[in-house]
């Protein structure tokens, strides 16, 4: 035996739960590839009705318990 496995014997058995994760993971690797590839930004703005308030920095909120 040579230790490779086509793809398809090894995800035949996966319950329709697990395909649909599977999927679902594999939309969200696709859409975060051009950002990185494409030497792109992420901004993210939250938007309230005063204005909105770009968030540059997760590292300085706190944990809210």
């Amino acid at each position: 035996m040579s230790g490779r496995h086509d793809f398809r014997e090894l995800t035949k058995s996966f319950t329709p739960e697990r395909r649909k994760r599977v999927e679902t993971r594999k939309a969200e690797l696709r859409a975060a590839m051009p950002l990185h590839e494409m030497g792109g930004r992420l901004n993210i703005i939250a938007e309230f009705p005063q204005g909105n308030v770009s968030i540059t920095n997760f590292a300085d909120v706190a944990d809210v318990e």
